[in-house]
């Protein structure tokens, strides 16, 4: 997973955002067919920094801070709501 999320960020810079966006969706597929919800909220965090085109980030963003929040994991709570903060805040400038 760690290897699509770099990929990804290095399509990002290499301004190719077609693959960016796809090799996100398949780590985010990938984390959560294992399950794992610590991967999972990684490629989120992942998505929301790279912002890939048509990419529901917000949404995205919400759904996985109350699926934490049912689980009580707290430190994953603060780094979704920094990102929602953070994707609000590009949305307010734009």
């Amino acid at each position: 997973m760690q290897a699509l999320i770099g990929l990804a960020d290095l399509a990002a810079r290499e301004d190719r955002p077609t693959d960016s966006s796809r090799l996100l969706r398949q780590a985010l597929r990938f984390a959560g067919q294992r399950s794992l919800i610590e991967e999972y909220v990684e490629v989120v965090l992942e998505i929301a920094r790279l912002q890939p085109i048509h990419a529901p980030v917000r949404l995205l963003l919400q759904k996985t801070l109350e699926q934490t929040q049912i689980a009580g994991m707290i430190q994953l709570q603060r780094q979704l709501r920094d990102a929602l903060e953070m994707v609000d805040a590009k949305v307010s400038v734009k």
